[in-house]
């Protein structure tokens, strides 16, 4: 288990997930689509989405096994793998 304080980017992810409750969406859809002022009302885009290796994955993305990946709208889909 990893007792680490949370990270800024940690707390922002998971007010995302809340708020667009975006686990039960990617159950039932297969994905979640965010856009990216949506994304900056919690955190700066480019802070947040930046995952150099999967051990810079947020906890929530991990835990779930999720990954985040640009698509041609100019939003963000968040899948399951």
């Amino acid at each position: 288990m990893n007792d680490s304080p949370k990270g800024l980017n940690d707390i922002a992810w998971e007010q995302l997930f809340l708020k667009y409750d975006i686990l039960n969406q990617i159950d039932a859809n297969g994905r979640f689509e965010i856009s990216a002022p949506r994304i900056k009302k919690f955190r700066e885009l480019r802070l947040i989405v930046k995952f150099d290796h999967s051990i810079n994955l947020q906890k929530i993305f991990s835990d779930n096994r999720l990954a985040i990946l640009p698509n041609y709208k100019r939003k963000l889909c968040h899948l399951s793998f």
